[in-house]
C-alpha cells in the first residue's frame, strides 16, 4: 500500500461528518466510510432528519435511526448512533429542515 492508498489523515463520516475518533464501530461500504452501520443504513435510505414521528430512536446527534444497538451509546438524556457521534457532541451539526 503506497501513502496515497492509505486512510485519510483525519477519516470522517460520510453521511453524517462525524470524526472517526473509535474505528471498532466504522464501516466502509461502496467506497463510502460510515461512523457506523446505523449511518450507513441511514445513508442507503437517504435518511436525513430524526424519525421523531414514527416511534423509533435515533441519534441525538445526527438523527440516524438506531436499529443496531451493539455500538450505541448513551448519555444522561441523550442517545448516539455510536461513541464517534457522542464524541462530536449533541446536535453538532445543523439538520435539514422537514
Amino acid at each position: 500500500m503506497t501513502r496515497e492508498e492509505g486512510p485519510p489523515l483525519d477519516p470522517a463520516c460520510d453521511r453524517c461528518g462525524a470524526p472517526l475518533v473509535d474505528l471498532r464501530s466504522s464501516v466502509v461500504q461502496e467506497g463510502q466510510t460510515y461512523c457506523c452501520t446505523n449511518c450507513a443504513r441511514a445513508d442507503a435510505g437517504d435518511i436525513k432528519v430524526r424519525e421523531g414521528a414514527t416511534g423509533g430512536t435515533a441519534c441525538s446527534r445526527c438523527g440516524a435511526p438506531i436499529h443496531d444497538r451493539a455500538h450505541a451509546v448513551t448519555e444522561a438524556t441523550h442517545v448516539f448512533c455510536c461513541a464517534n457521534c457522542s464524541a462530536a457532541g449533541v446536535n453538532a451539526e445543523p439538520l435539514p429542515e422537514t
